[in-house]
């Protein structure tokens, strides 16, 4: 064998072990960070199975992300995100944010528990706010373009004195973000994982509102509306408002479009609060809403009635159609 053969021999063998130790590390660090900066956000043990980093490719494929449920609750876990898979622009790694393309969480599982009135989620969600998101380093932040969870379930325990009956299953298809951090500069890690809970939060309660009873819902959208500041960008995981991302289109989804109504744009001109968009069907002819005196179903503009009469708000803007029309503008219900 010849010493030019042997010397590239010799090189490739040291590249290969220089770049099996380079992925080794990379694994090695992704891991203890991503644990780490979990349990400062959530003040909670946490574990993973497994890292794996394509160098080459800026792949990223975590394994087993679990979180314990805290003490005195009876969930054998809070939180277990299967599989985490991520591809980050290689070339940002080195700068103080990193640009990810796409981050998918599949299959996350969340327990939600109250015992002895008091909630896992509340004792969660004090610590974020306290001091869980301003953990970890801030001169290294992320970018995210895509956030997705996919196929997740949680679980609500909310009143134990009801057994079995209590309890609720809440799947979730798809929750989808885009341009995480990008208001804001890049997140730190804690602070995304803030992003991720309050998604999920919101969904649940999107999805459940009218199972659970209203002292906890209240309870549950006071603490998610705390997650992350009045006015942050919903792109970056943020919330402006109650309104914030509401399409007003005639409650139809084929007429999605980034324009206010009329109305709506006058009253914002003159200085009014929106609150709440109210209940309609597809193109306003009614929509299924219940009435808060008699009882019973309504339709039509009694979502604004029923806002005015329940002290929900001091005015409120209606839209009539069909038989009611002419009533409506001559008397109108706000």
């Amino acid at each position: 064998m010849g010493i030019r053969l042997k010397l590239t021999l010799g090189l490739v063998v040291l590249l290969g072990v220089g770049y099996a130790a380079a992925t080794w590390t990379a694994n090695q660090r992704t891991a203890a960070a991503v644990v780490e900066h979990t349990a400062q956000a959530l003040g909670v043990t946490t574990t993973l199975e497994r890292a794996s980093v394509g160098l080459a490719t800026g792949s990223v494929s975590l394994s087993g992300l679990e979180a314990e449920n805290p003490t005195g609750f009876d969930a054998p876990r809070l939180v277990l995100v299967p599989r985490i898979e991520g591809r980050v622009r290689s070339t940002t790694l080195l700068r103080p944010v990193v640009e990810v393309s796409r981050l998918t969480l599949t299959g996350l599982e969340l327990h939600l528990e109250r015992r002895s009135g008091v909630g896992n989620y509340s004792l969660i969600l004090d610590h974020y706010l306290r001091e869980g998101r301003h953990a970890g380093d801030p001169d290294r932040r992320y970018l995210i373009e895509t956030l997705a969870v996919s196929d997740a379930v949680v679980y609500l325990d909310l009143l134990p004195e009801l057994g079995e009956t209590g309890r609720l299953r809440v799947p979730i298809h798809e929750l989808r973000l885009v341009e995480v951090g990008g208001g804001e500069g890049g997140l730190m890690l804690q602070e995304v994982v803030g992003v991720v809970v309050r998604s999920v939060l919101q969904a649940v309660l999107d999805r459940a509102a009218e199972e659970l009873p209203a002292a906890i819902l209240r309870e549950l959208r006071e603490q998610v509306d705390e997650l992350l500041p009045p006015g942050a960008d919903l792109s970056s995981g943020g919330w402006k408002g109650p309104l914030h991302g509401t399409p007003t289109t005639w409650g139809s989804s084929g007429f999605q479009n980034d324009e206010d109504a009329e109305v709506v744009v006058r009253l914002r001109e003159a200085g009014a609060v929106l609150v709440a968009k109210l209940v309609t069907g597809e193109f306003a002819p009614g929509g299924p809403l219940r009435d808060p005196v008699k009882g019973g179903r309504a339709y039509r503009s009694l979502s604004s009635r029923a806002s005015r009469s329940t002290c929900m708000v001091p005015r409120a803007a209606v839209t009539a159609t069909s038989r009611i029309s002419s009533r409506s503008v001559s008397s109108p219900t706000s």
